[in-house]
């Protein structure tokens, strides 16, 4: 094990600059799973209201427009941030071990 840990001692600052970005990275993706519900909540809460209202086909169109444009914001940025993990993983597969 000893023998295994200098091995990657040349690798130190490579391996903890990817440790605390992919930290960083997780928490983000964390907070992406609550941003989604809370997206979904307001698309649904949107159409309800412009259903209930029968009013304006224009505003209630461009309310449902404004919330489905954000609601699609998240798993957009979850997929920028998923590329980012497999970008790292891919930079740090020549120095680490594949078990």
């Amino acid at each position: 094990m000893v023998a295994r840990q200098k091995a990657y001692l040349q690798y130190e600052s490579q391996l903890s600059q990817a440790i605390a970005r992919l930290s960083h990275l997780r928490e983000e993706l964390k907070s992406a799973i609550d941003a989604d519900a809370e997206s979904y909540n307001v698309v649904m809460t949107v159409y309800k209201s412009a259903k209930s209202s029968g009013g304006g086909a224009s505003d209630g169109g461009a309310a449902i427009s404004a919330a489905l444009k954000q609601a699609t914001s998240v798993p957009l940025g979850v997929a920028e941030k998923v590329v980012e993990v497999a970008e790292i993983a891919a930079n740090l597969k020549p120095i680490t071990n594949p078990t």
